[in-house]
């Protein structure tokens, strides 16, 4: 076990919120601890935001080509390398996480890799952290503060087994190494319709399922429906007001049985992503 540490400031995670209250609290005088499990940047940096962002603009520029034509540029026989995207993809990523480490190491702010758990001890208003590394040792962190940061993971469909496989979460699908041949999207949120416009694009047969009644619930109901017919054209399957009730194996593929207001409805892809 390491020696203790004091600190004005501990914060739990290094996504958006913990490492930008931490080069803050730095800028303030502040003496400052991260601890983070994973890498820096959290799931905006590493799983969210950038990585999906960097596939969309592989995906735009191959619609761009697809359609030059129509603005006299011929630009003959082309094919997508999705290796060279995903590599792309992680060198954009990783720019961004060292950018992280180095604006730390600039503030001076203390990164400490593992596991954090709080204690019951508080002793003279000082907080007590024990972070477990993957080595298997302990160290305590003590502070005045502490911010909790920790973000946020997929979650899981009730009775629905992920094998991260064929039955893939958001995070999985940044990890494939091939564009699947066809692609079914249970949930059609922000991250599902994302997700489907990247696949789509590179070549994916995608369908939405969408339990509401419409997708992106959360917006506009005009912006909702024009955003379905736009994905329509591009050739997007959308299902919306029907319920997965399994996932069941069907030759190498996976099939989903939904529950439509017509009854029930079989619907079969080469792997299925959820975002619920």
């Amino acid at each position: 076990m390491a020696s203790n540490e004091n600190f004005d400031i501990a914060i739990i995670g290094a996504g958006p919120g913990g490492y930008v209250a931490a080069i803050r609290a730095s800028q303030l005088g502040g003496k400052v601890a991260v601890i983070e499990k994973d890498e820096l940047g959290g799931t905006c940096v590493n799983r969210g935001c950038i990585p999906t962002k960097a596939l969309l603009a592989s995906a735009s520029l191959l619609n761009s080509v697809k359609k030059g034509a129509e603005f006299g540029i011929k630009s003959g026989e082309f094919s997508v390398d999705f290796s060279i995207i995903t590599k792309r993809k992680e060198r954009i990523v990783r720019q961004f996480v060292n950018g992280i480490a180095q604006l730390f190491k600039s503030y001076g702010i203390v990164l400490i890799k593992g596991r954090a758990r709080l204690t019951e001890r508080i002793e003279d208003e000082m907080i007590e952290i024990e972070v477990e590394k993957k080595d298997g040792s302990v160290e305590k962190v003590i502070a005045k503060k502490l911010i909790i940061a920790t973000g946020s993971i997929p979650a899981q469909i009730p009775g629905i087994s992920i094998d991260e496989r064929d039955v893939i979460t958001s995070d999985k699908a940044l990890e494939l190494e091939e564009v699947p041949s066809s692609l079914l999207i249970v949930g059609g949120g922000v991250i599902g319709v994302e997700f489907a416009s990247i696949f789509n694009s590179l070549g994916s047969k995608v369908t939405i399922v969408e339990l509401l009644e419409r997708i992106i619930p959360t917006e506009d109901g005009e912006i909702s429906e024009e955003l379905k017919k736009f994905l329509v054209r591009s050739g997007i399957e959308v299902n919306t007001g029907v319920k997965v009730r399994e996932i069941v194996s069907d030759n190498g593929k996976k099939k989903a049985i939904i529950e439509t207001p017509e009854g029930r409805e079989e619907r079969v892809a080469q792997k299925k992503e959820e975002y619920w």
